[in-house]
């Protein structure tokens, strides 16, 4: 049996051999030199062909990156080859990352060449129950593959890492934009968390979740990079037929050629290295669509805007309910105030701000007027009548009071909607490691930023009451209460998260 199980391991070292050999040789452009046992292994002594293949594989290993396995595993490959990978690097079980990138590699295009990756996941509220009961029969199939190697057992204080990918599976689920999917860093977070596992990574269990995992990603992935690039060009196309210069600027480095320009299907197909400089590109090129286009009244909401807030971000009880901060700003303003999100500290969170701004405004104006309830991505909003009124009005570009109330009303309650949201992600995340932070850090932020929306709302309700406008000055305090009292809950949450962490 000894023999038998030398035999087996030496062909898989063969085949490994072979596939290294033949990435070098494309790359190179010749022929590389191979040992005779490469050539012709020799079963009869297999204990010392081993040994020797061994030794150039090391030296393989150190020559091949894994981008490099990366984009040789897009093109077809045997499965038996694939299978002999994945059992010399479970094997090897290296701390090294390199050999843990290249066994992730192995394992995910074995998982995606399967029928178990071509399996539908429906998009309900269970989801991962399914994406679990795949993970596990995967996890079967990896056992199996191993045959007499020897299965490596993930240790104990691993096990609790694996359950971060429920919650990574829901981040992923929740990205709507792919700029938004490139500025969570995610990919990085993912990254540490695979090297965190350390040796256990090569654990069956692991390999499975990690492998399912980084297909759902990566179809989440293509989806939205593919539906951006075409937002990009048709924005280009569409800023040219309204007159504009292929070479006019739309911001310090961009122009529209640059935006036309953009090939999504080219990119995809380049190597892994060269594609992750362009991915950053559309991130950024969609960032300056969405810019030009709220410059120009392209959507459906006002530019507004929010003072860069003077000191760091620190989380702290909201004021109380005393208007005075807010009335001394009124008394030292005396024309109305407009803001600009493009001036916040967090360019990320401002613009979750605003896009739940305008989600919420879409979702009013075609609900029916007795609707004061709206669902969010995450939990629901109780809106007043006066709060649905304004979120209905469209008053474009204009500069008006109208116009600035309507628009600080609508941001007050987008405000309150994401701290809805993102106290709903940071219970549901409470159990991980570490993947509530983002969220309490963006509870925090939305507290800092208050201050100063508060004190445009204490200039805005002075003007009404200065007007006789006694209807919106009620209205607004109401709604200016209800989010003081959001303010409260949230700090009191994250009050309650800093005390279990220290």
């Amino acid at each position: 049996m000894q023999v038998e199980h030398a035999v087996h391991e030496l062909l898989d070292l063969v085949a490994v051999h072979g596939f290294y050999i033949s990435v070098l040789e494309e790359k190179l452009g010749f022929p590389v030199p191979l040992p005779h046992e490469a050539i012709k292994p020799d079963s009869s002594s297999a204990e010392h062909s081993i040994g020797i293949l061994h030794r150039w594989l090391a030296v393989l290993d150190f020559a091949i990156p894994p981008i490099v396995v990366r984009d040789a595993l897009k093109e077809s490959l045997p499965r038996e080859t694939a299978e002999a990978m994945l059992r010399y690097y479970i094997g090897k079980s290296s701390k090294e990352e390199t050999d843990r990138d290249k066994a992730d590699c192995v394992a995910t295009f074995l998982y995606r060449s399967s029928e178990l990756g071509a399996r539908p996941i429906p998009p309900t509220s269970d989801r991962f129950h399914f994406i679990s009961e795949i993970a596990r029969e995967f996890e079967s199939f990896i056992v199996n593959t191993l045959g007499e190697t020897p299965v490596p057992v993930i240790k104990s204080e691993h096990t609790q890492l694996l359950k971060e990918f429920e919650f990574l599976h829901q981040e992923v689920d929740d990205f709507r934009t792919f700029d938004q999917l490139m500025d969570s860093g995610i990919v990085q977070r993912v990254r540490d968390i695979k090297q965190s596992f350390s040796t256990s990574f090569y654990a069956p269990s692991v390999l499975a979740n990690v492998a399912v995992y980084n297909t759902l990603f990566g179809a989440r992935f293509d989806k939205l990079f593919q539906t951006t690039t075409e937002q990009i060009k048709t924005f280009a196309a569409r800023v040219q037929d309204e007159g504009a210069s292929i070479m006019s600027k739309l911001d310090e480095d961009v122009t529209v050629k640059h935006l036309a320009d953009v090939e999504g299907e080219r990119i995809m197909s380049q190597e892994y290295g060269k594609a992750q400089e362009n991915f950053r590109k559309i991130s950024k090129f969609k960032k300056v669509v969405d810019k030009t286009g709220r410059a120009s009244g392209r959507t459906t909401s006002a530019p507004i805007n929010i003072p860069a807030a003077s000191a760091p971000v620190k989380v702290t009880a909201p004021p109380p309910q005393s208007t005075a901060p807010a009335a001394a700003a009124a008394k030292a303003t005396t024309t109305t105030t407009t803001l600009n999100l493009a001036t916040g500290v967090n360019a990320v969170e401002d613009g979750k701000i605003r896009t739940q701004q305008d989600a919420i405004r879409i979702f009013v104006r075609v609900a029916d007027k007795s609707c004061f309830v709206v669902p969010l991505v995450k939990g629901v909003i109780n809106i007043t009548a006066s709060e649905a009124e304004a979120l209905r009005s469209d008053f474009g570009l204009e500069k008006s009071f109208r116009a600035d109330y309507a628009n600080l009303v609508s941001y007050l309650v987008a405000m309150m909607a994401r701290l809805v949201v993102e106290q709903e992600e940071f219970r549901a995340k409470q159990s991980s490691a570490y993947l509530w932070k983002p969220h309490a850090d963006a509870m925090a932020y939305i507290i800092s930023s208050a201050t100063n929306v508060l004190a445009t709302a204490g200039s805005i309700l002075d003007m009404a009451e200065k007007r006789g406008l006694e209807d919106k000055a009620t209205a607004l305090k109401a709604s200016i209460a209800k989010f003081r009292m959001a303010l409260q809950q949230t700090a009191t949450v994250l009050k309650s998260a800093g005390n279990q962490t220290t």
